[in-house]
């Protein structure tokens, strides 16, 4: 069943936060399949977990929707779908980067690394404010 305008939009911003990036990172679009177009079409990661489509009352929702956050958040995205298209998507493609490595490096982060695989080469330690010193 199909959920209302604002519950989709909050669910799908919600998803985009969690994910990290910023709105501009993401595509927001509309399709009658979400999957063909996320997965064949941007090439999208299925297992990474950036990617989330809802099915809206009718396309007029769906557009709505859609520029909401091609206009007013500023991701990439919009023009596509027909008057019987009923869902948005959004998604970020995977594009990994490879690095020169010659030697250590240290990388700061604040949350958790995107890259799983990379945070498992690396030697964490998490501070706090305990671990500050009193001036």
């Amino acid at each position: 069943m199909a959920k209302s305008k604002e519950t989709i939009k909050a669910e799908i911003k919600a998803h985009i936060q969690s994910r990290g990036g910023g709105y501009s990172d993401w595509y927001v679009g509309i399709a009658t399949d979400p999957q063909s177009r996320l997965f064949d079409d941007h090439n999208v990661d299925k297992e990474n977990g950036r990617w989330v489509y809802r099915e809206c009352e009718n396309s007029r929702v769906a557009r709505e929707i859609e520029e909401y956050f091609v206009d007013t958040l500023g991701t990439d995205g919009g023009g596509g779908g027909d008057s019987s298209t009923r869902h948005v998507y959004a998604g970020r493609e995977f594009s990994p980067r490879a690095y020169t490595v010659f030697g250590p490096k240290l990388v700061a982060t604040r949350g958790y690394f995107q890259d799983r695989a990379l945070e498992s080469r690396c030697l964490g330690a998490r501070r706090t404010d305990a671990d500050r010193p009193v001036l």
